[in-house]
């Protein structure tokens, strides 16, 4: 087997991890924008200012900003 062919574990596991925290970060987007269409106006505000959307903010914040990082890192070997 040539040094070409062989699979590098990291690189699968940076895959992985960028696929896993650009699912995670559609869902919650894709969850929060249904759930504004569902429930009035009214209530989706007041259940964001009383801090109960927080945690999907949170998990959307992070989970987004890990993908953009494996994004940006990924990019270091062009051929």
């Amino acid at each position: 087997m040539s040094q070409q062919d062989q699979i590098d574990p990291n690189a699968v596991a940076k895959h992985l991890a960028k696929w896993f925290c650009g699912l995670v970060a559609l869902g919650v987007l894709l969850f929060v924008g249904l759930l504004a269409i569902v429930i009035n106006h009214d209530s989706f505000v007041f259940a964001f200012k009383r801090g109960s959307l927080l945690g999907y903010a949170v998990v959307f914040a992070v989970s987004a900003s890990g993908w953009l990082f494996l994004h940006v890192t990924g990019r270091s070997k062009r051929e």
